[in-house]
């Protein structure tokens, strides 16, 4: 997996025209490189499993990360709470901050789990306050806050009919 230090321009969704400071990576965690550690309150680590659970992802990458924080670098097992069950390395979260979006891969459950790492508490606080996966309301956040490149990304999204 990349790695990007938290809370710094994430250039590993860059197409044709770099993101820059409107994609702010948390998340990309490596060996070698200090990460935050700390208690994550309960109610961020919910919240962001409700949010991996159908991600709105609008460009995918075939294939998936190890975590090589843990030794032997592996494939995490999926990650369980109470009621969900989200698959680690194959899948991206896009948190819509104020005038940013912030790129979070799943393996940050497995971090906080299993290695004690604490995300930025502006991204925790943007999790708390992300609309619900695929709404209207989140789409538009991504379009106002995040590149240009993912407003047009959310036009091209399939809408739900009421």
């Amino acid at each position: 997996m990349a790695w990007y230090a938290d809370l710094t321009p994430c250039t590993y969704f860059d197409g044709e025209q770099p993101h820059g400071a409107k994609l702010l990576a948390v998340g990309w965690l490596e060996r070698g490189h200090a990460y935050h550690h700390g208690m994550v309150d309960r109610v961020v680590r919910t919240k962001l499993v409700t949010l991996f659970r159908n991600p709105w992802q609008p460009t995918m990458f075939l294939g998936w990360h190890d975590c090589d924080l843990c030794q032997p670098p592996r494939w995490p097992d999926d990650f369980h709470d109470a009621e969900h069950t989200v698959s680690m390395g194959i899948a991206n979260l896009f948190v819509p901050g104020t005038g940013v979006l912030y790129a979070a891969p799943s393996l940050i459950l497995h971090s906080m789990a299993a290695h004690g790492y604490a995300p930025p508490e502006a991204f925790c606080a943007a999790v708390l306050a992300c609309p619900p996966m695929g709404s209207e309301d989140y789409l538009q956040a991504i379009s106002r806050n995040g590149p240009p490149e993912f407003a047009r990304w959310v036009r091209e999204t399939p809408r739900k009919v009421q």
